[in-house]
């Protein structure tokens, strides 16, 4: 599977006897494996959203706390 270019992992698919595949079957599996990507994908974007979230949350509080000391220092 990659994902931005660069592998995040490899999906097997193991049976306990040889057998041939149907062409079906192997589209189903790699749309399965898209899928698990997409899902790879879709998490590590959430936590990078919620990681520059807290962020500028704690941005916002610096700059309010710094506003409060310097209105304060100058009276």
């Amino acid at each position: 599977m990659l994902t931005s270019g660069r592998v995040a992992g490899f999906i097997g698919i193991r049976f306990t006897k040889k057998r041939a595949f149907q062409p079906e079957e192997i589209n189903l599996s790699r749309a399965l494996a898209h899928q698990a990507m997409l899902a790879m994908q879709l998490m590590r974007l959430s936590r990078e959203s919620q990681q520059a979230a807290v962020i500028a949350e704690r941005n916002r509080m610096a700059r309010d706390i710094h506003d409060t000391l310097a209105q304060g220092l100058t009276a």
